[in-house]
């Protein structure tokens, strides 16, 4: 079963997300709060092709850790 956490993107309006906590490949940190990359799936017709995606979130590095417990 999935498990899911919020974060809140680094936009002008704080927006909430929900990120699967199994896609997560990598966190780091910058000067905003932390850069996470995650793996995708899109799907097109009957075609798919996996790939990864940024997303800049305003979380801190250590936050993000104690949500993934680690």
């Amino acid at each position: 079963m999935a498990h899911f956490i919020e974060l809140h993107q680094n936009d002008k309006d704080n927006t909430p997300i929900l990120l699967n906590v199994d896609w997560i490949l990598n966190v780091g940190s910058n000067v905003h709060g932390s850069t996470i990359n995650f793996a995708i799936e899109k799907f097109r017709g009957t075609d798919s092709y996996a790939g990864t995606q940024s997303l800049e979130v305003s979380e801190s590095y250590s936050t993000i850790k104690e949500f993934l417990g680690c």
